[in-house]
């Protein structure tokens, strides 16, 4: 049988795109990539939401709350109570505990760049919630109740450790948690603990503060001598021009300048004389040019960021001060927005009034972040508070 000749399918030259449609195809592959990923987010936090169960405030509302914090044998305290959360990411990866009925409120912080940040943020305000619930109000007599007081405490934290081991099984997050164990000699006795760069003050009514929490980064670790500025200077390196203005020598010597300073906040890296690190350095080291502003913040920002314990890090580790309330003091506690963006003199001057002027403070931060306004850290930002 003859074989049948082959037909030659005709040649279609594909069209040329020119640059421009290349990139404009690329944009759109894109967009639609992106918007597919946020669908997704999107209809995650919806089910996060509504899985999740734990006291909280509306999403960018301020509330003022008084509960009535009841113990076992008929004991009772009027708590007033404050709580703002607002998110500048697409979705709020904060989740804040305001539960004045029994005696709390907590910050957690969801760490941005992992994936599942909002989960473990709002998974681990729930734990905390559930938990800590364990505690009730007491009436508390002499150091002995106190003490018993403080190991019932330690008991429920000991379970809150165990259950974000378990049950956070995606993503980072801070948090720091106040809980009001007592009332003695008429101060309020609070439990405060936290793991992360979340943040707890103590604002007396002279406006004075104090800052109880010291952070979990590498910088903090930096200032307490537990790590060496030289081997973490390298940790800055693919984020600055480093040989140009020093190599990690130079950084190093400015990490010792923001220590010794006691820098804080990038405002208080003012007190640093760009001058002074290269006096200190070894003249064989080539400098073509010296350091700006902009290096410095960039710096202090990089080691802040390194966080060395949290829920979902390999060390969850909590630390814990206790503090007596007196009347006219309140307990803040802050996510990092907040402790990275004002100072600890600030936050007494601005806080040491009523609710009403915690409220004025809360938003005009957040207004400043929404604006864009330079040197102001961009992220969620939550405060909630006890006042006695």
């Amino acid at each position: 049988m003859a074989k049948l000749p082959k037909i030659e399918q005709p040649q279609v030259a594909e069209p040329q795109l020119s640059k421009q449609a290349k990139k404009l195809k690329r944009d759109e592959f894109e967009k639609q990539k992106i918007s597919e990923q946020e669908k997704l987010r999107r209809e995650a936090n919806d089910a996060y939401n509504t899985k999740y169960e734990y006291r909280t405030t509306k999403e960018g509302k301020p509330q003022v709350e008084t509960g009535e914090y009841q113990g076992e044998s008929g004991e009772a305290v009027k708590l007033e109570s404050f709580g703002y959360t607002k998110g500048h990411h697409d979705i709020n990866q904060d989740a804040g505990v305001l539960d004045p009925e029994n005696g709390l409120i907590a910050v957690c912080d969801g760490a941005g760049g992992h994936f599942g940040a909002e989960a473990a943020s709002r998974k681990s305000a729930e734990i905390i919630n559930k938990e800590m619930r364990a505690i009730k109000f007491k009436k508390l007599e002499n150091t002995k109740e106190l003490t018993d007081a403080k190991i019932s405490y330690k008991q429920a934290l000991a379970q809150v450790i165990k259950k974000t081991r378990t049950e956070v099984r995606r993503g980072k997050s801070t948090a720091v948690i106040g809980k009001v164990l007592g009332e003695m000699n008429g101060e309020l006795q609070i439990a405060v603990s936290w793991t992360g760069d979340s943040s707890a003050f103590l604002i007396r009514e002279d406006g004075t503060a104090q800052r109880i929490t010291e952070e979990h980064n590498v910088y903090e670790e930096l200032r307490a001598g537990k790590l060496n500025p030289e081997t973490e200077a390298f940790g800055a390196v693919p984020y600055l021009d480093v040989y140009e203005i020093g190599g990690p020598e130079a950084i190093a010597e400015a990490l010792k300048q923001m220590i010794e300073k006691e820098c804080d906040t990038v405002f208080d890296l003012k007190r640093i004389n760009i001058d002074d690190i290269y006096e200190n350095l070894d003249p064989k080291i080539e400098v073509k040019k010296k350091m700006k502003f902009k290096d410095l913040r960039k710096i202090l920002k990089i080691m802040q960021r390194k966080i060395t314990k949290c829920i979902g890090c390999s060390e969850i580790g909590f630390d814990t001060q206790y503090v007596s309330l007196k009347k006219g003091e309140k307990l803040v506690l802050v996510s990092d927005a907040y402790g990275d963006n004002i100072s600890t003199q600030e936050m007494g001057k601005r806080l040491k009034g009523g609710f009403d002027e915690v409220e004025k403070f809360s938003t005009e931060l957040t207004d400043r972040i929404e604006q864009g306004e330079e040197n102001v850290k961009r992220d969620d930002a939550s405060i909630f508070a006890f006042a006695a």
